[in-house]
């Protein structure tokens, strides 16, 4: 029992060696670029995914480069899709969309009535009131 009970702490011993290991090799081996408009860049870019990490995102910025890149045919075969998979029971599309992009982005995109409609259906399936399927 003794002989297990060290093999146990050994490996232990063992496993945090190796993530001290990979930790280190990894921490120290990032180099700043040289370009002071690059260095602004980078920090700027940090810093915007250390709002959103802590849950500061700028909504704002990601909603008019989504809406760029969206012509309105591609908004409507979008909303297309969404609305069959809504028919058909299914939210996450749009619920992608308000958890990440924010509910107003969402709304603009799929529209203010299928927005509503799935948030209500993905909030009642977390009651335990309400059962789908059959008995």
């Amino acid at each position: 029992m003794e002989q297990w009970r060290g093999a146990q702490e050994a490996a232990r011993r063992h496993r945090i060696e190796q993530v001290r290991a990979r930790t280190e090799r990894f921490d120290g081996d990032a180099t700043l670029p040289s370009s002071p408009a690059v260095q602004r860049d980078l920090t700027a870019a940090i810093t915007q995914v250390k709002h959103a990490a802590a849950g500061h995102q700028d909504h704002a910025a990601d909603d008019q480069a989504a809406e760029a890149e969206l012509t309105e045919q591609a908004l409507e075969e979008l909303r297309a899709v969404a609305w069959g998979q809504f028919m058909e029971g299914e939210t996450d599309l749009v619920m992608t969309a308000v958890n990440s992009m924010g509910r107003p982005a969402a709304e603009r995109i799929y529209g203010t009535d299928l927005v509503q409609r799935a948030r209500r259906i993905a909030s009642s399936s977390r009651s335990s009131r309400l059962t789908y399927g059959r008995r």
